[in-house]
């Protein structure tokens, strides 16, 4: 993690303390090289940005990015990961303008189907389209409070 410099001639990524690249050029002495960055994002995926010529904004950008992630507002980070489907509904539950709707009490009894069938617990990128699937097939067996037999 840290700093990369480009070698101009394989174009392969070594450590900014190599004075020499495998295929043999002086990196040290090189006046037209480029800077790459490389860090691990919040799901511990390796990533790697181009910078350009310049040392200082490498080092700059790559300062950016690791605060950025100590501080838990990088990018890249997948919400969908975190949030549950009960705490999505309840925000949801909670503005102003549904609780306004007409349709309210309706789409309340909805959010507590899916609720019981899908779980409270479940993290919103758990939601597959297979999952919406057997949702709806289990919705359909099941007997409707409209029709009495």
């Amino acid at each position: 993690m840290g700093l990369l410099v480009e070698c101009p001639g394989c174009r392969k990524r070594n450590s900014v303390k190599a004075d020499r690249c495998k295929c043999g050029l002086a990196l040290k002495k090189l006046g037209h090289k480029n800077y790459w960055i490389e860090y691990y994002d919040d799901v511990n995926k390796r990533r790697r940005e181009r910078i350009g010529p310049s040392k200082t904004a490498a080092d700059h950008r790559l300062r950016e990015v690791l605060t950025a992630r100590t501080e838990g507002r990088h990018i890249d980070k997948d919400l969908s990961a975190r949030i549950s489907l009960g705490e999505l509904f309840q925000w949801y539950k909670g503005l102003p303008d549904v609780k306004a709707k007409l349709t309210y009490k309706k789409e309340f009894s909805s959010i507590k189907n899916l609720e019981r069938l899908l779980g409270k617990s479940t993290k919103i990128r758990d939601i597959t389209p297979g999952r919406i699937e057997v949702y709806h097939s289990n919705r359909l067996a099941e007997q409707s409070p409209r029709i009495q037999v």
